[in-house]
């Protein structure tokens, strides 16, 4: 049986009081999930294959030989 944790709710921006300016250490952390967030999407970009690129299926007909 495992042991619940009681874990306190974020407060939004809105909760916390909109006048209330972000600490150094949030707006650093916001600056660095945005520079995670913009690496992974041009990492995602640059593995992309554009669909022309892409092969299409070649049907297999070997098996309409042995019908016969």
């Amino acid at each position: 049986m495992a042991a619940e944790l009681s874990v306190p709710p974020r407060l939004t921006e809105v909760e916390m009081g909109s006048d209330r300016q972000p600490s150094k250490g949030e707006q650093a952390e916001a600056a660095e999930q945005e520079a995670a967030k913009q690496r992974i999407l041009a990492q995602a970009e640059a593995e992309r294959v554009p669909v022309d690129d892409t092969t299409r299926a070649v049907p297999d007909r070997r098996w309409r030989r042995e019908q016969r």
